[in-house]
């Protein structure tokens, strides 16, 4: 009971501390300099608080905008292939970043893919299989059984 009761403010302490000290641990630790989660505070409050404080939704356009980023898609290419201009696309990229706290579309993604946004079951059927890169996204142990079948690569998407 003891536990429950102080978890919250024992894993703030935990975030708070590491945020003030992260210099400190990267100097001392020079590996972790380009360790994602620790170089990123909104990844590093969600490792020890064991989610996000803040699950802003994106809309269902910046969700088939930032699912075109993950195959490499361009700003004119996603335009194209949704049919609309490049500047509303490039709108929805700043909007994406904003919400999922992100300065770039590569981190973007990669929040896409930790938040189920990416790899998840979708509405945009055209999306094959859906990767980022050559990398298939597989969303439960069996399926990935089977890819592994037929390639050594498969990055799992725990939703």
């Amino acid at each position: 009971m003891i536990y429950k009761n102080t978890l919250n403010e024992f894993e703030d302490f935990c975030a708070d501390f590491s945020d003030h000290f992260i210099d400190l641990i990267i100097n001392y630790n020079c590996s972790y300099k380009n360790s994602f989660v620790l170089t990123n505070q909104c990844y590093r409050r969600a490792v020890i608080k064991r989610g996000y404080s803040n699950k802003e939704e994106l809309t269902d356009r910046e969700k088939e905008c930032l699912i075109w980023a993950s195959r490499g898609k361009s700003t004119k290419e996603i335009a194209k292939i949704l049919k609309i201009s490049p500047h509303t696309i490039a709108t929805y990229s700043k909007k994406i970043k904003e919400k999922l706290n992100c300065t770039t579309m590569v981190e973007a993604v990669i929040e896409g893919v930790h938040r189920g946004v990416i790899g998840s079951i979708n509405q945009w059927n055209h999306f094959d299989s859906p990767t980022i890169g050559s990398f298939k996204i597989i969303k439960n142990m069996d399926a990935a059984r089977k890819e592994i079948a037929k390639t050594s690569l498969v990055l799992f998407n725990s939703v």
